[in-house]
């Protein structure tokens, strides 16, 4: 899968992509430590084992630096950054079905 860039000085505000993704009963937060095993597998099962095995470093930092989306008690997407590097964004991934409702665009910004 490509790198993709971000303009990270012309972001949205936060506040103005959470409403709509609330409202589709989406919750975005940081991903807990004991969360490892779920979140690995939903990122193996949506996008590849190297990507699982990158975000592993992500719940080893302090704070962990993976970020989870959820709809239904169910794991819908993630984000991570300084996974990969230092200051480095990514990997990150919205389940195919959730695409499309700004769940990736709130895990970018949250």
């Amino acid at each position: 899968m490509p790198d993709l860039l971000v303009n990270l000085l012309r972001l949205p505000s936060l506040e103005s992509v959470l409403p709509a993704v609330a409202e589709a009963g989406v919750v975005v937060r940081r991903a807990q430590t004991f969360e490892i095993t779920p979140v690995r597998t939903f990122v193996e099962r949506e996008f590849s084992t190297a990507w699982a095995d990158e975000i592993s470093v992500g719940f080893a930092n302090k704070p962990v630096s993976v970020f989870i989306a959820s709809a239904e008690n169910q794991i819908i997407g993630f984000a991570a950054y300084e996974c990969t590097r230092r200051c480095f964004f990514g990997p990150t991934g919205v389940a195919q079905n959730m695409r499309g409702r700004g769940v990736g665009k709130a895990l970018l910004l949250e």
